[in-house]
């Protein structure tokens, strides 16, 4: 793919040198190069779920009235990671703790999950043992083959998924993949919501009736449960960087990062995130097909931390551009589309 990319740059610019830019010349490599970005754009699943990296995590505040615990911290962290099988594991927890008792930390699910070659994520093993959860991968309960737990189908709209375990049967349906959520960690658009049906096998009761909301290089941002006791879980703080790990490498913060940006494609204004260890001048900028400079977002110092930048692309052509982030030795580029 890039270097089918690079030879479609070339043949640009030949055409613009040759041809001065001549109209049915240029629409002719424009369709040729958005035909290529077809794929090279395709979101998957993992894309909506909350980045595997050491580090990350979703904070959601519970507001409702149910039993016992009436306001609560429900918190999911990529605590670490485990070889199961020969393959690279991230290992998530997932916590509540009532907000008027800090003290109190309940368990309530240790994954260890990992991004198939498709962009699915998979499940590997499951840290019950009894009554308890354990964050011990040798105690753990091994899934062999991997199963689906987020997969690509819920990228679609009205894709049903149905599976049962023991006495309960759940089915999910992919709703809507244009919602746009307000919670005290932002505004999140295009989100996927999700429609969780758990019934009991005997009786066909519904036990739980949920819609989940998974915001694009974020995760869950949203929450809610309308049986048997409504209640609703919002998004108030996070930690999503992305950065590619191999399957035999150590999980951990690798310090500098920079993620694709969102949406893509866009029109006319996308966010491009990342993440700088090392305090230094950051250099971030935007340049079209034929690598002439057309926009410089960031050029300054900046101390180590986790930054978003707005990039408008309004006074430009439609047509594929690349941003690149450079911070001393560490440089990094990325390919975004501008349709108008």
């Amino acid at each position: 793919m890039k270097k089918l990319l690079f030879v479609l740059g070339l043949l640009v610019k030949r055409i613009y040198t040759r041809y001065f830019m001549k109209p049915v010349s240029l629409f002719l490599s424009i369709c040729i190069l958005l035909l290529v970005s077809e794929t090279t754009f395709a979101q998957v699943a993992a894309d909506y779920y909350l980045p595997l990296r050491v580090g990350n995590y979703l904070e959601l505040h519970r507001q409702g009235n149910q039993e016992g615990w009436d306001k609560r911290i429900t918190r999911y962290t990529i605590e670490g990671s485990d070889s199961i099988s020969g393959q690279l594991y991230f290992r998530e927890k997932a916590t509540e703790t009532p907000s008027n008792d800090p003290s109190i930390i309940d368990v309530f699910h240790v994954f260890w999950l990992r991004e198939d070659s498709e962009g699915n994520i998979l499940i590997g093993a499951m840290g019950s043992t009894g009554e308890y959860w354990t964050s011990n991968v040798d105690s753990a309960t091994v899934i062999d083959p991997p199963g689906p737990v987020f997969p690509n189908e819920f990228l679609v709209l009205g894709n049903v998924r149905e599976f049962s375990w023991e006495d309960f049967s759940a089915e999910q349906t992919t709703m809507s993949n244009t919602e746009t959520v307000q919670v005290p960690a932002g505004t999140f658009t295009n989100c996927i919501k999700l429609r969780e049906i758990h019934r009991d096998n005997v009786s066909g009761d519904v036990v739980f009736l949920d819609y989940c909301y998974y915001a694009h290089g974020i995760g869950l941002v949203k929450y809610v449960r309308e049986i048997p006791q409504a209640y609703t879980e919002e998004l108030v703080q996070y930690n999503a960087v992305t950065t590619a790990v191999g399957q035999n490498e150590l999980a951990g913060p690798t310090g500098f990062s920079l993620s694709q940006n969102y949406p893509n494609p866009f029109n006319p204004v996308t966010v491009i995130k990342y993440s700088i260890k090392d305090a230094g001048m950051v250099s971030l900028k935007v340049y079209d097909i034929l690598g002439q400079e057309v926009a410089t977002l960031v050029n300054n110092a900046q101390t180590p931390g986790l930054y978003e930048v707005e990039f408008n692309a309004q006074n430009l052509t439609s047509g594929i551009y690349f941003y690149r982030l450079t911070v001393g030795s560490f440089s990094e580029t990325k390919k975004l589309l501008f349709l108008k």
